[in-house]
């Protein structure tokens, strides 16, 4: 039994390639898990930002039904500066325009209401969060 001359097996050049190859694909399976990590980490500090703006806008729901725009405005507009889990610092403010029609008990009063969250953190772009909404201001006796 003599040696087959197509039976040699693999070469070191083959192999030489072929770890260049699976180099060049680990490179790039890396560089795509790096982005989305990076995209993941973003999307939850706008998911938090997003979370504390519409607890404020709760409140001044709350509030809202004292009958009084002052207390809405009381609800809104205190600063206040948090971080989320990752440690990125944001700041939330808030303002409000009450429009009055009438008499406060028989008519509604509208408050627009406008709730933003910033950051100094350069990898986000300002506002992180921002919502605007109305909310008719009116007392309920039976609350």
């Amino acid at each position: 039994m003599g040696r087959d001359s197509d039976d040699e097996g693999f070469g070191l050049t083959e192999i030489m390639i072929s770890m260049l190859v699976l180099a060049i694909l680990m490179m790039a399976i890396l560089s795509l898990l790096i982005t989305a990590l990076t995209t993941v980490a973003e999307n939850t500090t706008r998911a938090s930002a997003a979370e504390y703006v519409t607890e404020r806008i709760e409140r001044a729901r709350s509030a809202a039904t004292t009958g009084d725009c002052v207390n809405v405005s009381d609800a809104i507009t205190p600063v206040e500066t948090f971080a989320d889990g990752r440690g990125v610092t944001m700041q939330l403010t808030g303002a409000v325009t009450c429009v009055q029609s009438g008499d406060p008990h028989d008519d509604p009063t509208l408050a627009t209401v406008t709730v933003t969250v910033t950051t100094t953190d350069p990898n986000f772009t300002n506002p992180v969060a921002e919502t605007t909404t109305d909310i008719f201001v009116k007392f309920d006796p039976e609350a």
